[in-house]
């Protein structure tokens, strides 16, 4: 009788083990947590054991960092205008080279601002956008204005709303660090600074 009681133990001890190890497998597979724990695999798998995966292509994408001041660093501006054009060439980057290779929502780029050039605002980075014709690539028809409202674009600038600024007080003015991230769930650039 005692040897049936340790074999009884055993069997629900595997059964366990093997129910957690399906919860895990299918979080990994389609759970909240699939993201992280397909990164983290990609990480070990990629780096640490050196082989490669369909599976991780553009997981582990490295974050193209760039600073920007007056004189050098990787770019220049010496005004606002330059400046907003600068991020608007990132966005640009970014949705041409991402939209259709990704399948995860990446930063391309962090953008590192030494110096201020004074206040950017979405109207004012689509207008450079419109005016060097990038809206044919890049369109966006509404905007967020100075007080946080969104609203039709007074330009033109396609009919779709690509670009998301996620920008504190709703304009880039003394913020040091930008960041460009494409989002594959909104299908769109997000600007967050």
């Amino acid at each position: 009788m005692l040897g049936h009681k340790g074999l009884e133990l055993n069997t629900i001890g595997y059964l366990t083990v093997g129910i957690v190890g399906i919860i895990v497998l299918l979080m990994f597979l389609v759970g909240p947590f699939s993201d992280t724990m397909k990164k983290t695999f990609c990480y070990f798998y990629e780096n640490t054991l050196k082989q490669t995966s369909d599976l991780c292509k553009g997981l582990n994408k490295p974050v193209t960092s760039i600073s920007i001041c007056r004189q050098g660093c990787d770019k220049s501006a010496e005004n606002k205008e330059e400046f907003a054009r600068l991020i608007a060439a990132f966005a640009i980057s970014c949705w041409q080279g991402q939209r259709i290779k990704v399948t995860n929502s990446t930063v391309c780029y962090s953008l590192f601002v030494e110096d201020s050039f004074g206040p950017v605002t979405e109207s004012y980075m689509t207008q450079i956008i419109e005016r060097e014709n990038g809206c044919d690539v890049l369109e966006n028809s509404k905007i967020i204005n100075a007080t946080g409202q969104l609203s039709d674009y007074s330009g033109n600038c396609g009919g779709s709303d690509n670009i998301v600024w996620q920008v504190s007080g709703n304009v880039i003015n003394d913020q040091r660090l930008i960041l460009i991230k494409y989002d594959t769930v909104q299908n769109k650039i997000v600007i967050i600074a």
